[in-house]
């Protein structure tokens, strides 16, 4: 049985100013995707800039976050942490989302992440989405 991962769709909406988190679309993607693997890789491969930024925020910088995959059995969804720090390697944040698949984390659990293991990171900067690389891949298959 190919296992499929769930990535989430309503991110800068939620990330930002939605207090309703009792239902978020999901979008099913292949683990094999090679775009969001791609997504993934650079997201990864910039993670420092993140951490950078997020040591030394800029005063219009806001809504640090990562993403980090939950699993639960055969179940795997990807949720974005909120709230972020950083400290030894490691990303604590706040999970943002009511999950869909998984039961083992509830919206507003704290929960850690090694740098290593994210799957994406982002932030605003006086609004602009820095980052994101995932919801970017999703935005584009979209239909007009």
């Amino acid at each position: 049985m190919k296992r499929t991962a769930l990535a989430l769709l309503a991110l800068t909406l939620s990330l930002t100013c939605c207090s309703d988190h009792s239902y978020d679309p999901v979008t099913e993607v292949e683990f094999d995707d090679k775009d969001m693997n791609v997504a993934i890789d650079d997201a990864r491969s910039s993670v420092s800039e993140f951490v950078e930024r997020l040591k030394n925020p800029k005063p219009t910088d806001e809504s640090f976050s990562v993403k980090k995959m939950i699993s639960d059995g055969e179940e795997v969804e990807y949720l974005w942490l909120t709230d972020v720090s950083y400290s030894d390697g490691k990303f604590t944040g706040i999970i943002n989302e009511d999950p869909q698949s998984v039961r083992d984390v509830i919206f507003g659990q704290e929960v850690t992440v090694e740098e290593t293991e994210i799957l994406d990171w982002m932030y605003l900067d006086d609004g602009e989405l820095v980052g994101n690389f995932t919801l970017r891949v999703l935005l584009k298959r979209m239909p007009n």
